[in-house]
């Protein structure tokens, strides 16, 4: 039995309206700032996590497994006492 299971930081989720933040590409190392204020930058970031989450339920779906997302401020024990017991 396998089930998928997703743990995301919900601060991940949202980038701050912070103005000029330096970034780095992790697969090449390259370093570049962004506008975190700028909607449409900030439209792309969301975008951008919304599609993992997509990805993630797409695929464990496909493979007909079971799936859970847990945040990491949230009790972990609870969530999936709830999610098991459901099953």
């Amino acid at each position: 039995d396998i089930v998928g299971i997703r743990i995301y930081d919900p601060m991940d989720t949202v980038l701050p309206s912070a103005g000029l933040i330096k970034v780095q590409d992790p697969e090449t190392g390259q370093s570049f700032f962004i506008d975190s204020s700028d909607p449409t930058i900030r439209k792309a970031y969301n975008d951008l996590q919304m599609g993992y989450v997509s990805y993630f339920e797409q695929n464990f779906r496909k493979a007909g497994v079971d799936h859970i997302s847990i945040r990491t401020d949230e009790a972990y024990v609870t969530t999936l006492r709830t999610f098991f017991k459901s099953r």
